[in-house]
């Protein structure tokens, strides 16, 4: 009934024990979770500069219906495999999701995503893939787990000189 150790009035009643809780962090959890993001956003980002970065392939143009007629089923579904290749080559809006995406922790939070382990791989050729150091989180995680949360999801707001802190990286 709530009452834990105290009467209805309020006081103490004496002999009885206090009754205390303990919540922790369940950092095996959450840095699987945050490991799985990860490794979702680096093959979405490597799908999408694949496709921007494939040269087409002129061999393989479109089909006519006679060469239709002389191809399987099977020869046909290849052939338009490969014709279909490189069809977003150099697109300027696919190129423009690919840059935007290699600059996904902004520059503010930049710091505090490298303390709890997760940094943009210095590799050019990583194209801004995110590198996740699991112990690294793991221990952000048990010393502050309201800043990995904040890091995350904190709400964009506007500073005294009218600035705009763009919050966390969920919410940018």
């Amino acid at each position: 009934k709530n009452t834990f150790g105290y009467d209805s009035t309020g006081n103490y009643v004496a002999g009885t024990e206090a009754v205390t809780f303990d919540a922790k962090v369940d950092t095996d959890a959450t840095a699987a979770i945050v490991k799985e993001m990860v490794n979702a956003y680096n093959e979405t980002l490597a799908l999408i500069n694949g496709e921007v970065n494939q040269k087409p392939d002129r061999a393989y143009s479109p089909l006519t219906d006679e060469q239709r007629e002389e191809m399987s089923e099977s020869q046909i579904e290849k052939w338009e495999t490969e014709a279909k290749k490189g069809l977003l080559f150099n697109d300027t809006d696919v190129r423009g999701l690919a840059d935007s995406l290699r600059f996904i922790i902004p520059s503010n939070l930049r710091t505090e995503f490298e303390k709890m382990g997760i940094t943009v791989s210095t590799n050019y050729a990583d194209n801004g893939k995110l590198v996740f150091n699991e112990t690294e989180f793991k221990a952000a995680l048990e010393k502050d787990p309201d800043a990995v949360k904040d890091a995350f999801t904190a709400a964009s707001s506007k500073n005294e000189d009218g600035t705009t802190n763009p919050g966390g990286l969920m919410t940018s």
